[in-house]
């Protein structure tokens, strides 16, 4: 009987753990997001400076060089 109460008491424990793993989880995912959201418009922002030539000059270096018509708009 002894043994079958630790049991439970172990699994309870276990569940106050995951539990309390599962809270922590939840409220640093609303942080995370706004960090990524961040990033991306940060990312977004300094691309946006650079000139369009640059941008271009980047793009065939990644090999990912934009269609003649999106070249096109991006020079003029």
């Amino acid at each position: 009987m002894t043994i079958n109460g630790r049991n439970l008491q172990m699994t309870y424990n276990q569940l106050v753990d995951d539990r309390s793993a599962l809270d922590q989880s939840l409220t640093l995912l609303p942080r995370l997001k706004r960090f990524q959201g961040y990033r991306i418009e940060k990312l977004l922002k300094s691309w946006k400076k650079l000139r369009c030539e640059e941008r271009t000059t980047i793009c065939k270096q990644d090999n990912h060089g934009p269609t003649p018509q999106v070249r096109n708009r991006l020079i003029t």
